[in-house]
């Protein structure tokens, strides 16, 4: 999972993914994101992965806004 953000309002300060249990069938995991806020603002957050067969072409995206209101 890829972030873009706009880097003068958020910095991203750690990123992580944990493999599902061998337990869970067609599970794909967890990714987690922790942000610092760096001034106050809003933006759009995109999380998206790229496929590596297609040249890079941009698959499963999702889209958040984020308001930083105080520091």
């Amino acid at each position: 999972m890829i972030p873009e953000f706009n880097k003068e309002i958020v910095s991203l300060i750690d990123q992580k993914f944990e493999a599902p249990s061998p337990q869970m069938l067609d599970s794909s995991g967890t990714y987690s994101f922790t942000f610092k806020a760096l001034k106050h603002g809003s933006d759009h957050l995109k999380v998206f992965t790229k496929s590596a067969q297609d040249k890079g072409s941009i698959i499963n995206q999702k889209d958040y806004f984020i308001i930083v209101e105080r520091i």
